[in-house]
């Protein structure tokens, strides 16, 4: 049978001014097409990371994005990254 690597971690995101985004806010990772929420601390969780990751971040009245590269490590636990910054989202730009 084939095995699979299973590739994910907790990513901290936060605003332009250094403040964690609001719990809540939805999450989508552009190259997997997964979602997830933000929670405390500005964490949220992402499956299936490439090497370089986007993140679109939705929340009240506020969208942003956020991108970071991610290398695979043979034998790396769960990983924490960040925090990165998550920059807002001009009117029309998506």
């Amino acid at each position: 049978f084939q095995l699979e690597r299973y590739v994910a971690a907790t990513v901290i995101l936060k605003t332009p001014d250094g403040k964690f985004l609001s719990p809540g806010a939805a999450v989508l990772h552009a190259e997997s097409g997964k979602r997830g929420v933000v929670g405390y601390d500005g964490m949220t969780f992402v499956e299936d990371l490439q090497a370089l990751n986007h993140l679109t971040v939705q929340g009240k009245g506020a969208s942003c994005r956020a991108q970071f590269a991610y290398e695979t490590e043979a034998g790396r636990q769960l990983p924490t990254l960040g925090p990165f910054v998550c920059q807002p989202l001009t009117e029309g730009k998506q």
